[in-house]
């Protein structure tokens, strides 16, 4: 048997080309090293634990009770809807582009400028107001130009930035983003990392308005990929995606997105094609088959494995990182040139670019069934990402890999299982007495096996006792510890939700929460923080820069100059969006504080109270008709229940029922 496996390996790697290789060697290393620091385990308990299942391991020794009480569970669900509220319940979107301060001027414009200043210089010539043109004046002339250029091309770049806004928003909402996100901010929640990927060029059939038909079109778009933390392989010396050494992912790829990705530039039609005819000979994984498949398929639902699949779905390995020179002219050059430049120290001309065999470069090589399917040089590719984003909860510093809810919980999360074990175990041992017989005193020794009401068993007298003689049937009661062990649970409880940093009163539990408005708001606030951290991090490691690689894709590859200015990236988050949803609640309460006392405030001060009130609260007080002038300050004062002073020693409520019937008023006594 191993002389067989030793013969498949080495027909394996003899089919492996030198670069093909390189990534699966390169993706041994980061699955042996993630193994080996226990973090593979980590991700499939973290999951485990979510979904409220027990290891198979552990089950052997609950002696059949697999009760598990899914405080994780729910505090994680918890934590993933004040998430999702935070983003997508938002009135605005968490990020804009913001042009420069001082927009670097276009070619034409500065052309244009100079020929502009000459033109003044010269008509002011012409006309006599200057003898001769002074250093003075010239530059008094140049300022006053160059601050109209500036101001022209502030506003041409604020014009273009909110062109560029509006298209990577259409970008994203082809791209699916909502529902990406909101799987992703998931992963966030259960794993140690969460990992998304963007933006990725697809090959997909597109629904479009032609001609009066609808028809499906066919043609290449950016989309945005939630990765599977358990398929994402960083190298052992990584802290992010970006300063490792490489980064690994294990994607499963269909015959049909294998042919779509075929269209596309970059990739070998060639090589796709041998990979799809040579499907029964597949690149088994041998040491990158995960050993956790399994289980992952029980906790998912998910089939990974060939024969689950009908041999239709293909391991396609994408490396993104530092590709030495010297293996990329060994794989694009045929003539022989990597020698002399080694013995040269000379570059190498490529496709490519000129190549220098003792550097290294920025690559994207995709392998499949040992060929090299994909392979690009991202030198070429202006962008500052390698396309990988990746955070976590609770930072970890200098780590990939941070910390997670089910991980702060775990400890909780088996105590709080451990004491309902117990107290199921309990009541059954306690639902009922334990019977001790003497078999002695049953007719030829044969005590009954159950025990029923309104039953007469005939028993022996026990001579030897006497009057001392204990029943032949005695009855213990097992104590009750239910109480003390509900006890126990709800202590556990209460701190998994201090721990995890989220309250009950969040998912409708009244418990803890303050009884007063005013109180809650003070608590509410403090437990912000926690979550503050988790949408700071989202924000800073994933929406700031995958917004940024989308500008720069859209400026190095979209063809509307239009949309194309120099613009910096501005995050505003969504606690920031959270913030102002507080900020805009404020001055409606104080509204409600001070309604008792409106009544004995000038119509004057109510109006501008209630104009800073709707202000403050995101309305337009003009839209509302709430303006300055007589007319309004009485309509606006009765609107918030200030009466009118008194005329004539009446009331306002007398003056308006005069006014409706009519009745002349009294004459004014002096």
């Amino acid at each position: 048997m191993s002389k067989l496996l030793d013969a498949e390996e080495e027909q394996i790697e003899e089919h492996l080309d030198d670069l093909a290789d390189h990534v699966m060697k390169c993706f041994d290393r980061a699955k042996r090293h993630r193994d080996d620091i226990g973090l593979t385990e980590t991700l499939i308990d973290c999951l485990r634990r979510y979904r409220g299942k027990y290891d198979s391991e552990d089950i052997c020794k609950f002696e059949g009770i697999q009760i598990y009480r899914g405080m994780t569970g729910m505090i994680c669900r918890s934590a993933y809807n004040w998430l999702k509220d935070a983003y997508f319940n938002a009135q605005d979107r968490p990020w804009t582009l913001d042009p420069t301060p001082i927009p670097e001027l276009p070619e034409e414009m500065r052309e244009q400028l100079m020929e502009a200043i000459n033109n003044q210089l010269q008509n002011q010539l012409s006309a006599g107001q200057l003898s001769s043109i002074n250093s003075n004046e010239r530059k008094r002339v140049i300022d006053t130009l160059k601050n109209t250029a500036s101001k022209m091309a502030f506003e041409a770049s604020a014009q273009s930035v909110k062109a560029m806004e509006k298209t990577i928003e259409d970008q994203l909402i082809e791209a699916d983003w909502r529902d990406v996100l909101s799987e992703f901010l998931l992963d966030v929640i259960i794993y140690p990392y969460a990992i998304l990927k963007g933006p990725v060029v697809k090959y997909k059939e597109i629904p479009v308005w032609n001609k009066n038909k609808y028809v499906f079109k066919k043609e290449p778009r950016y989309y945005v990929e939630r990765i599977d933390p358990n398929n994402f392989y960083p190298s052992p010396d990584s802290t992010d995606c970006e300063n490792g050494e490489y980064v690994v992912e294990l994607m499963r790829m269909s015959r049909a997105s294998l042919k779509n990705a075929a269209k596309l530039k970059g990739f070998d039609e060639d090589a796709i094609n041998l990979t799809i005819e040579e499907q029964g000979h597949q690149y088994n994984r041998n040491m990158s088959i995960a050993v956790d498949d399994g289980e992952r398929e029980d906790l998912d639902g998910v089939a990974r494995t060939g024969n689950k699949t009908d041999g239709n779905m293909f391991d396609v390995y994408e490396y993104n990182g530092r590709i030495s020179g010297d293996r990329i002219i060994d794989f694009i050059d045929e003539d022989g040139e990597l020698d002399d430049a080694l013995e040269n120290f000379d570059t190498v001309e490529t496709p490519w670019g000129e190549i220098d065999p003792y550097e290294d470069y920025e690559c994207t090589i995709r392998v499949c069934n040992g060929n090299v399917i994909m392979a690009r040089l991202n030198e070429k590719k202006p962008v500052p990402h390698r396309g990988y984003y990746s955070t976590g909860c609770f930072k970890v510093p200098g780590a990939f890999a941070h910390e997670c809810i089910p991980m702060v919980l775990a400890d909780l999360q088996d105590e709080l299982n451990a004491a309902a074990r117990s107290r199921m175990y309990n009541m059954g041992m306690s639902a009922g007495p334990i019977a001790e017989v003497d078999v002695s005193r049953f007719p030829d020794q044969e005590a009954p096996e159950n025990i029923e009401p309104w039953s007469v068993y005939p028993v022996q007298s026990n001579t030897i006792q006497g009057n001392n003689a204990k029943p032949a049937i005695t009855f213990t009661n097992v104590p009750n510890n239910a109480n003390a062990l509900t006890a126990v649970m709800e202590e556990v409880w209460d701190k998994g939700h201090r721990i995890s940093g989220i309250p009950p009163y969040m998912y409708g539990d009244d418990r803890g929460s303050a009884q007063t408005l005013g109180a809650f708001s003070l608590q509410y606030a403090g437990a912000t923080k926690g979550i503050k951290t988790i949408i700071s991090n989202i924000d800073n490691d994933i929406i700031e820069k995958f917004i940024k690689q989308m500008y720069f894709f859209n400026m190095v590859y979209n063809d509307d100059d239009g949309i194309k200015s120099d613009a910096t990236i501005n995050v505003r988050g969504a606690a920031g969006l959270i913030a102002q949803e507080q900020r805009q609640a404020r001055p409606l309460e104080l509204l409600q504080a001070l309604g008792p006392v409106l009544a004995q405030l000038q119509p004057e001060t109510a109006l501008a109270l209630a104009n800073e009130t709707l202000s403050e609260s995101g309305y337009d007080p003009q839209s509302l008709g709430a303006s300055t002038g007589d007319a309004q300050s009485e309509a606006a004062a009765r609107r918030v229940g200030v009466q009118q002073p008194q005329v004539d020693n009446r009331s306002s409520q007398a003056v308006n029922a005069a006014q409706g019937a009519n009745v002349p008023a009294p004459p004014v006594r002096r």
